[in-house]
């Protein structure tokens, strides 16, 4: 049997507490306290998989407990718990750390959902760190010898290259990465979403921020370490921003330039799946109209064909009716039978031919009928 991930409920009102308890204790060891201090004191000695903050509580609130549990721990997944849904609340909890956020009363439905997400993409993460430290050494020899400016000319000649949206995050968080940059992508437009991150996994409180950054009149939002840079389509979220005012407004150019090119080609890409949409569009029209004429010409062959068959069959009859008006000989009458006979065998013949031909735009129908459904 698995041990159960633990989870530490941190909140200032018993019956809170009492709630949240009966949605997560069949799950879940959950474990609880109702004040910030000996939240941290929890913290230390038990490290809890997940701690769900209370954001509003005395002496010490949520966003200054949780500013104190990232002086020692950076991943530990925080979800702010609070009856305030404002951006500025929002953004308050996500500078201080915060990877989600919930507003009271709290729905039983999506709690767990939330929870799960973050745990797995914890999971996720600690797996990445673990390969990336075995070729860490090398990434940093090959960084030394990569300039800031050097990055930018690399991304934009590998950038005309790419096809879609997701190509281009990819290519452009590689091109952060490579400014040591720990950065997460979201780039948009009329046909998708997509969103990439150094850490493999993009939190719903990051998507929701940089979803809100890009509807913002600002280029750039600044929130110390963490910083929003977006043009139109693209947003590039910072979340290693160094503190020297030189390099940090260097790197806030380099990236506006990167994020402008992108949105450049994410607007081509959008038009050439466009076009290839419409292309498909048109084929598949096409194939339908090209399967209705074969349609239509096995019809009138086998109208044809059961027409001639039903003429020479009708041929036979009167002629060996008008054998008696004729004054033939059974000799004569033999000769002209084997005759009709001869030439009605020939005719059968071509009709058998004429089913193979059927055969084959039956086959050359049911082609074009795959290739249009595709």
């Amino acid at each position: 049997m698995t041990n159960k991930k633990s989870i530490l409920i941190v909140d200032d009102s018993p019956s809170e507490i009492r709630i949240i308890m009966e949605v997560l204790k069949s799950d879940y060891a959950v474990v609880a306290t109702t004040n910030g201090e000996e939240a941290l004191t929890k913290i230390e000695e038990n490290k809890p998989d997940l701690v769900l903050l209370d954001v509003n509580m005395e002496p010490m609130d949520g966003y200054e407990v949780c500013e104190k549990i990232r002086e020692t721990d950076e991943e530990l997944p925080v979800i702010f718990i609070s009856s305030n849904n404002s951006t500025e609340e929002i953004l308050k909890g996500f500078q201080v750390g915060g990877f989600d956020y919930l507003v009271k009363p709290i729905d039983p439905v999506i709690l767990p959902k939330k929870i799960i997400t973050l745990l797995e993409q914890r999971d996720k993460h600690e797996s990445v760190v673990e390969e990336k430290q075995l070729t860490s050494q090398m990434a940093m020899d090959a960084l030394r010898n990569a300039g800031e400016l050097g990055t930018i000319i690399d991304f934009m000649k590998k950038a005309v290259t790419i096809n879609t949206s997701n190509e281009l995050a990819n290519l452009l968080l590689e091109a952060t990465d490579s400014m040591q940059l720990n950065c997460t992508i979201l780039i948009e437009n009329s046909l998708s979403s997509v969103s990439v991150s150094k850490a493999q996994s993009v939190n719903p409180l990051e998507t929701e921020l940089m979803q809100r950054a890009r509807n913002a009149n600002d280029r750039l939002l600044d929130c110390g370490r963490r910083v929003f840079a977006h043009f139109e389509s693209v947003v590039i979220l910072v979340k290693n921003m160094p503190d020297d005012a030189s390099l940090r407004g260097r790197l806030l150019d380099h990236i506006l330039i990167m994020a402008e090119c992108a949105h450049g080609l994410n607007m081509k890409c959008e038009q050439e799946a466009i076009a290839v949409d419409q292309r498909t569009t048109r084929i598949r029209e096409s194939l339908r109209e090209a399967l209705g004429t074969i349609k239509e010409i096995q019809d009138f062959q086998t109208t044809h064909k059961e027409s001639s068959q039903s003429i020479m069959d009708k041929l036979l009859i009167d002629v060996e009716e008008q054998f008696f008006t004729m004054g033939l000989t059974e000799e004569q009458e033999n000769m002209l039978m084997d005759l009709l006979t001869a030439r009605s065998k020939e005719s059968l013949e071509h009709f058998e031919k004429g089913l193979e031909v059927d055969e084959q735009m039956r086959n050359i129908a049911k082609n074009l009928s795959q290739i249009a459904k595709l």
